[in-house]
């Protein structure tokens, strides 16, 4: 059985433009000054806005939003106003700062409502249910995720489907409903099968594949190998997908080359680190340990994944410090350490009890959210 490594890549949804280089963010910066103070300006500041954002660069994001808003309002352009509020709510979102980002989104969300912003709305509502699900607060998660399925159909945006059922099936695969979890992977597929975007399709083909092996449902995860394999030889390959730190498990996807794995995780982890992007620095550091620990390499595993745990720590992001825990007593274990075995696994346990106190305990304050937002 071909093997798969977890693949490192946000879900944040923004209608972006494709991939800019440094030259050409260059370009564009020197551009600013010699534009009129019009509408494709705003287009403009808002490809460096997307820029900044894609590489976790607070400091310049907000620099360049604060200019967004600045003239938009100025223009009596408010969808260039949405768009910057919503992207500050991204930036917060990535550096888990949950209850910011909500505060931007609900921002925009109120705006985009008073002046009918109908095809904006979607993606407020998805970025909404995505904040939701990370924070633990599951109920909301899906109540905006649903809002934004029936928005991005009445507006008959369906190539942005595909998202709203990869957060479903992300939201059900973290609340263990896997059987769900499992529908909504392939209902994602489904919506971007036909897709001309090639790296949507991959993504959800890595996906869905990811889920299924793990789930050891080993004949849904051989229809998607065979999926993925179709798409690796099609002619128009994306090499610089393919390369870039963002997206590093995809270089060696149903491989066993071991040490390419461990080369490119390396490299991710520290090219997170740099940007001050430390949760998917840390995520880069489980799926490392999780390839020491097939190599027999439990020494390094361990190392690797306390350092993990302790950035997870750090951001106070649960979910993932509970799969730290949970990788670090299975490495004790092939130890027979089994007092540190016993200690991360109490706190693997406590840390799943804790959320699931706290998704109780939001119940009302969710409800409540919902009168606010509609």
């Amino acid at each position: 059985m071909r093997r798969i490594t977890l693949l490192c890549i946000s879900l944040l949804f923004l209608l972006t433009e494709p991939g800019i280089s440094q030259t050409n963010i260059d370009s564009l910066r020197n551009r600013l000054n010699d534009l009129p103070a019009d509408t494709s300006k705003v287009q403009l500041l808002l490809k460096l806005v997307n820029y900044y954002r894609m590489r976790n660069m607070e400091d310049s994001l907000l620099s360049y939003t604060s200019q967004t808003i600045e003239l938009s309002e100025n223009l009596n352009y408010p969808e260039g106003k949405v768009s910057a509020i919503l992207a500050r709510g991204l930036i917060a979102h990535a550096k888990g700062r949950f209850e910011e980002s909500k505060q931007s989104y609900r921002e925009a969300l109120a705006l985009a409502k008073q002046i009918d912003l109908k095809k904006q709305l979607g993606a407020i509502y998805l970025n909404f249910g995505i904040t939701f699900n990370r924070a633990g607060e599951y109920d909301s998660s899906f109540y905006y995720f649903t809002l934004a399925e029936k928005n991005f159909e009445a507006n008959n945006q369906t190539t942005d489907l595909w998202r709203v059922y990869n957060g479903l099936a992300l939201l059900y695969n973290t609340r263990g409903e896997l059987g769900k979890a499992g529908n909504y992977y392939d209902k994602a597929f489904a919506a971007v099968k036909n897709s001309d975007n090639r790296m949507h399709k991959g993504y959800m083909i890595y996906q869905a594949a990811e889920f299924f092996f793990f789930t050891d449902n080993y004949t849904k995860y051989q229809e998607y190998a065979e999926y993925w394999h179709n798409f690796q030889s099609q002619k128009k390959a994306t090499r610089d997908l393919i390369e870039s730190p963002e997206h590093s498990a995809l270089s060696f996807l149903f491989t066993d080359d071991d040490d390419a794995t461990i080369r490119r995780l390396k490299n991710a982890i520290d090219y997170f680190w740099e940007l001050g992007n430390l949760k998917r620095s840390a995520w880069c550091m489980t799926d490392l340990c999780r390839v020491y620990q097939k190599t027999d390499q439990t020494d390094k595993a361990i190392d690797v994944c306390l350092k993990a745990a302790e950035v997870f720590e750090s951001i106070d992001e649960k979910l993932r410090l509970a799969e730290a825990k949970r990788l670090l007593y299975q490495a004790y274990e092939v130890k027979n350490n089994y007092k540190q075995a016993l200690t991360h696994y109490r706190d693997y346990n406590n840390i799943l009890n804790d959320l699931q106190s706290f998704e109780r305990e939001q119940t009302l304050a969710d409800l409540e959210i919902r009168y606010e937002t509609d």
